[in-house]
């Protein structure tokens, strides 16, 4: 019995009377004794060719819709929006984090700040966070990190904010506490 793993982790048993030989490259030559059989080389380079069929094929989606070319106008639109979209959402988390996790000190109203925010700039929270990928990410954009001993304590901080934020929400913008990132490692 012979046996081998092919490079895409596949393996090969062969079993038979046959001989092996090495040819000039150092390649192994498997030759078969039995005329009646399918020589070992030929059964080797069909499985090989219908590895390569199924394996290597890559199938590439082409859209046939038109390139669009955009506008320096255009572009400065959305590099305002974008800039917009980040002012908000900081100054909505600035106001949020205003001590916050800090016991025995004036806290905001952070449900008046929701019912103040939302109807007037909710959509431009709503584009930051999911431009972002969700609301962690978010407010890990805006937080200064300097203000942190290491990454983990501010990521855990972030964390705490983005929660703190989806269960206030949870009753007064459903909408926003759906944006929470499942799971998260700090």
């Amino acid at each position: 019995m012979f046996q081998f793993e092919l490079k895409n982790g596949k393996r090969i048993k062969i079993s038979g009377n046959f001989k092996v030989d090495i040819d000039d490259y150092g390649d192994l030559i498997l030759i078969q004794d039995s005329l009646k059989r399918e020589s070992v080389n030929n059964f080797l380079k069909k499985i090989d060719d219908k590895l390569n069929e199924d394996f290597y094929s890559t199938k590439i989606a082409i859209s046939n819709e038109k390139t669009k070319s955009i506008s320096y106008e255009e572009l400065q639109k959305k590099k305002e929006y974008e800039n917009q979209i980040f002012i908000k959402f900081q100054d909505f988390i600035d106001t949020w984090a205003t001590n916050f996790g800090i016991e025995n000190t004036e806290q905001p109203d952070r449900v008046e700040l929701l019912r103040d925010i939302m109807p007037f700039d909710g959509k431009k929270i709503m584009d930051f966070i999911d431009f972002h990928g969700g609301l962690t990410n978010g407010v890990l954009q805006v937080v200064d990190q300097n203000n942190f001993e290491n990454h983990t304590e501010f990521r855990k901080y972030c964390r705490l904010i983005a929660e703190n934020i989806t269960q206030v929400s949870s009753i007064i913008c459903p909408p926003l506490a759906t944006k929470l990132e499942y799971p998260f490692k700090p």
